[in-house]
């Protein structure tokens, strides 16, 4: 996939805003996987060098708040909005995070383009004003949950999940279940025998978690080898946890 931002290759400045909020729960109710936000920074900071990244969201309840550990190891700026007591929570963060958009424009003059994760149709006001003001902006939204207003005013789109983030979270799914074959010395973890065991656990095509084991393999996260048994030589995996654990994905 075209990386988009490469669209507006310059030496000028970005900054990212975060609605966390919108992104976890589209991405959990839409794709059913978590945001990989660590992605989301590199490749941001492939095209732009990055001011910084704020992220917004009430991160009371228990999932959600276990995102902060991620959120964390990307940005020091977290604004937590469950101290809020309105009954539209959602909106209070939506308003909070549209502030701190209009205040940088004041204070971050050489930030050139703004890149919002979120789909919410109440961002389009700010979107219009971003672009009267001359700068680019970027929508990062969930597929399938964008606004089409919000759609129409911003200079260019970005759906999420990107494959990547989609290969993550079925990389994860595969270590999970490597992870769980380690404890029982006597269970063989062969090619097909972990292709089944993790569809049929996560309720996913069998072709799709062959396809995504494959690429384990090619990516060095899972090898091949050969053991010796009573009836003959049997090929089975072996995870190569180091690597995993290096990339992000334990």
């Amino acid at each position: 996939m075209r990386n988009i931002f490469s669209a507006f290759k310059t030496e000028k400045k970005a900054i990212a805003f975060i609605d966390y909020e919108y992104c976890f729960y589209s991405y959990m109710d839409t794709h059913k996987i978590k945001p990989c936000p660590m992605i989301w920074k590199k490749m941001i900071e492939e095209e732009y060098e990055l001011s910084e990244i704020m992220v917004f969201g009430d991160f009371a309840q228990k999932e959600i708040g276990e995102e902060l550990r991620k959120l964390r190891s990307i940005t020091n700026t977290i604004i937590e909005t469950s101290n809020v007591f309105l009954e539209r929570k959602k909106d209070m963060t939506d308003f909070i995070m549209l502030d701190y958009i209009y205040q940088s424009v004041e204070t971050r003059k050489d930030v050139d383009t703004y890149i919002l994760f979120t789909g919410d149709g109440h961002f389009q006001s700010v979107v219009k004003y971003l672009r009267q003001r001359k700068k680019n902006v970027i929508i990062c939204g969930v597929r399938e949950t964008m606004s089409n207003q919000l759609r129409s005013v911003a200079s260019e789109i970005l759906e999420l999940p990107i494959e990547e983030e989609r290969d993550i979270n079925y990389y994860r799914l595969i270590a999970s279940n490597m992870n769980y074959v380690e404890q029982f010395p006597k269970i063989v973890p062969t090619f097909m025998r972990t292709v089944e065991n993790v569809a049929k656990k996560n309720n996913l095509p069998e072709d799709l978690v062959t396809d995504v084991l494959r690429r384990m393999i090619q990516k060095g996260y899972i090898t091949k080898k050969v053991k010796k048994m009573s009836n003959g030589d049997v090929r089975y995996l072996e995870a190569c946890w180091d690597k995993m654990i290096e990339d992000g994905i334990c």
